[in-house]
Formats: C-alpha cells, structure tokens, sequence
C-alpha cells in the first residue's frame, strides 16, 4: 500500500482554498448579478422562492433544474429568516433580490468546496484497486 505524502495531503487543502479565493473575488467583484452573467438566475430564483413560498409553479423549464430550485428554495427560506425581516417573502425578495442571489452564489460556494473536501478525503482514505 502507497503511503499518501505530506505534499498530497496539503493539496486536499491547498486547492479548495485556492477556489474559494477565486470564487470570493469574483463576488466581490461583480456587485450585481444581472450585470455578471447572462446566465438566468432571476428566472431560477424566482422559482426558488416560489417554492419557498408554497406555490409549486415553476417559471423556468428549459433546463433540469428542479434540485437547484428546492436547495434555492431552503437557502431563500434561511436568508428571509436570518435577516429578520417582518415584510412577506416574496415582497422582500421583490425589493431586494441581490440579497437573495448573493446568499444563493455563496451557499453555492460553500457546498462546492465541502464536496469537494469530501471528495478528496475519499480519494487519499480509499485503498487503491
């Protein structure tokens, strides 16, 4: 059996922390969503948050996205909730929707890098076939 370096093992940390720096930036650079990325994500946030908010009508059906919506559906949930606003869902979302877009990138972020950790704890803790 191989034994796993030192070097191997600070890479499992190494780039994961390199992402997240890219990733950071990258929010922080660009301060708007709409302005960022033609990608949609008003349209899937809307449709997050309709979720959030009980109506199960979809307003994007062109892509597979339907796992996206409910983990964005959870993360608007908590993002309405830690803020503590007393205004409606999705009154607050209509006022502020960065807020929610920006919690979303991030949630996103951090899932990201715990699977990839997890990944590579599997790849270096995995005997080789």
């Amino acid at each position: 059996m191989q034994q796993v370096t030192l070097f191997k093992k600070s890479l499992l940390f190494l780039i994961p922390f390199i992402l997240f720096l890219a990733l950071t930036y990258n929010v922080k650079e660009a301060k708007l969503a709409s302005i960022r990325t033609v990608d949609p994500e008003y349209i899937h946030l809307i449709s997050s948050v309709n979720l959030a908010s009980g109506q199960y009508r979809l307003l994007s059906i062109e892509s597979p996205a339907t796992s996206l919506y409910i983990y964005g559906a959870m993360v608007v949930k908590i993002t309405h909730w830690l803020t503590g606003n007393n205004a409606n869902l999705m009154d607050d979302f209509l006022l502020n929707p960065e807020k929610y877009i920006l919690s979303f990138r991030i949630s996103l972020i951090f899932a990201t890098l715990l699977s990839l950790l997890c990944l590579g704890f599997l790849s270096i803790n995995t005997p080789a076939i």
